[in-house]
C-alpha cells in the first residue's frame, strides 16, 4: 500500500463510532473520517482514504483489477466455502522495490446486514467491525496479490448475498500517488440442499445476415416451491450476454437471470442474441422436480412488417452430467450428419468441480461393434465442445460415406453432452445419449 500500516477506514453510513486501525500518514494517526467512504454504498473505498489516491491521469479499475476464485452461483445455507481473490496492477513501480497489496471485502444481504462469516486464510488477512459488518481487510500491507479466506453462508431464507471487494495494488513509493484501484462485486443466489445442476450443452443465439438463430428454455415444476437460476456461457466458458425475455418478470440483459417457481407453475425463457450468430450453453441450478426443454429455432429476419420465416425448429432436451455414455451415430455424405456438443463444467451443484483439463476419449464403432477409430479430446474447465462428428474422426469423413454405428466416450471427470442429427433439409433431430459403455478393451 502507499503506507506501511494503512489504515482500515470506517464505514459513515453504518456506525457513528469505529475501532480504528493505525496508519501512518506524514507521521499521524489517521482518524476515522465521516466521508471516508463506504464499500456498501461506494466500492471504490480504498481510493477514498488518505493513504491511497488515483493520480497520474488514471481512473478506477484502469491500472487494476481484483477478480473472486471459486465463488458458487447459489450457497447452501451454513456451508463453510474456501474462495479466494486475485488483484493485480500494471503500473510502474520504481526499481529495486516489489508491488504491495491491499483489500476490504464485505458480504452483505439487501438489508445491508451482515450475510454469513468471513475468515482470513492468507497471513495478515483479518476481519474488522463496523456496526453490524464484518470487513475482511489486510493488516500491513500484503506482499501477494493472491488472498485465501473462508465464507460461511447465512442461515436459510437469507436470500441474495452481495459480495463485494475494493482492493489496491500499490507502486510502494511510500506515497498515496500512483496505486492501483480496482473493484468488484458479485452476487450469490441462495439455493438449497437438494438442488439439481443440469444443462442444456448447445444452445444458439444471434443475427448474421438476414438469418437469426434464437434459443427459448421452457421449464415446469411439479415439486415444491423452488428456485430457478439460469447462468449463460460462451463456449470458452466466459459468461454470454444476451438478451433474456422472461414470461415470469422483466427483460434482462445479461448472462444470467433467476425466478421463483411455485408447485405447478411454468415459466419460458427468450434467449436472444446481441451480435452474430454464435453457439454457447446454458447452467440450470434449481429443484429436483424442475424439467426443461430448449427450443432452437432458424428464421429469416422480416422485410418491412412481413413476419418472419421459421426455417426450422427442434426441441432438445437437458443433459445431467455423465462420465460414461453411448450415443448413437448417423452420416450420410452431402445429406446427414451427427453432432456433439460436450461441456466441461466449472460447477456441480455450486461447488467448484476439478480444476484440471478433462482427458475425454471418444471410440468409433460399426454397427456390429467393430473399434474404427479413437480420438482423445482435451477441455479445460468450463469450455464447451460442438463438433459434427465427420470433423473429428477420418474414417467419416470425404465422400460416399453412408455410416451407422455407435460412439463411446469415457472422461476423467463427468460432463454435459447433447448430440443431434442435422441434415441438408435444415432440420435437426435429438439422439438418446445413454448412460454407460460396452468398449472392448
Amino acid at each position: 500500500m502507499g503506507k506501511n500500516k494503512c489504515l482500515f477506514v470506517a464505514f459513515a453510513a453504518l456506525v457513528l463510532t469505529i475501532s480504528i486501525l493505525p496508519a501512518k500518514k506524514n507521521g499521524t494517526t489517521i482518524p476515522f473520517e465521516a466521508d471516508g467512504g463506504n464499500v456498501l454504498e461506494n466500492p471504490a473505498t480504498c481510493a477514498n482514504q488518505f493513504c491511497h489516491d488515483i493520480s497520474g491521469g488514471s481512473s478506477l479499475n484502469e491500472l487494476g483489477t481484483v477478480s473472486f476464485l471459486n465463488k458458487p452461483d447459489t450457497y447452501i445455507p451454513g456451508q463453510t466455502y474456501e474462495l479466494g481473490l486475485v488483484i493485480t496492477g500494471e503500473q510502474f513501480v520504481p526499481p529495486g522495490t516489489s508491488r504491495g497489496f491491499g483489500f476490504q471485502l464485505a458480504t452483505f444481504l439487501s438489508d445491508q446486514t451482515q450475510a454469513g462469516d468471513l475468515t482470513g486464510i492468507t497471513p495478515g488477512v483479518t476481519t474488522v467491525q463496523a456496526g453490524d459488518i464484518n470487513f475482511l481487510t489486510h493488516q500491513d500491507r500484503l506482499p501477494s496479490g493472491s488472498v485465501d479466506f473462508l465464507w460461511t453462508a447465512p442461515e436459510a431464507g437469507s436470500g441474495s448475498v452481495t459480495m463485494r471487494i475494493a482492493a489496491n495494488a500499490s507502486n510502494s513509493n511510500n506515497m498515496s500517488s500512483g496505486d492501483a484501484i480496482s473493484t468488484n462485486e458479485s452476487i450469490i443466489f441462495e439455493g438449497e440442499n437438494d438442488n439439481i445442476v443440469y444443462y442444456f450443452p448447445q444452445i444458439g443465439v444471434g443475427t448474421t445476415g438476414t438469418t437469426t438463430f434464437a434459443t427459448d428454455l421452457i421449464f415446469v415444476n411439479t415439486g415444491p416451491d423452488t428456485s430457478l437460476l439460469v447462468k449463460i456461457f460462451q463456449s470458452s466458458g466466459d459468461p454470454m450476454t444476451v438478451q433474456i425475455n422472461s414470461s415470469r418478470g422483466d427483460t434482462v440483459i445479461g448472462n444470467l437471470t433467476q425466478l421463483n417457481l411455485l408447485q405447478g407453475a411454468t415459466a419460458k425463457l427468450e434467449l436472444r442474441g446481441l451480435e452474430e450468430i454464435s453457439p454457447g450453453y446454458v447452467q440450470v441450478i434449481t429443484g429436483t422436480q424442475v424439467g426443461g426443454v430448449a427450443i432452437f429455432s432458424l428464421f429469416t429476419n422480416p422485410i418491412a412488417e412481413a413476419s418472419p420465416q421459421t426455417l426450422f425448429e427442434s426441441g432438445v432436451p437437458s443433459a445431467n452430467p455423465l462420465q460414461d455414455f453411448s450415443l448413437s451415430v448417423q452420416v450420410i455424405s452431402d445429406v446427414s450428419d451427427t453432432g456433439l456438443a460436450i461441456v466441461n463444467p466449472k460447477e456441480i451443484a455450486g461447488q467448484s468441480a476439478s480444476t484440471m483439463v478433462n482427458e475425454i476419449t471418444l471410440s468409433l464403432y460399426s454397427q456390429d461393434f467393430e473399434l474404427l477409430e479413437t480420438i482423445t479430446l482435451f477441455l479445460e474447465p468450463g469450455e464447451q465442445r460442438p463438433r459434427f462428428l465427420s470433423q473429428l474422426f477420418s474414417a467419416l469423413s470425404g465422400e460416399g460415406i453412408d455410416f451407422q454405428g455407435s460412439l463411446t466416450v469415457r472422461c476423467n471427470e463427468p460432463v454435459a453432452v447433447v448430440t443431434l442429427r442435422q441434415n441438408s433439409a435444415l432440420t435437426l433431430t435429438a439422439l438418446p445419449v445413454l448412460s454407460g459403455r460396452a468398449d472392448q478393451e
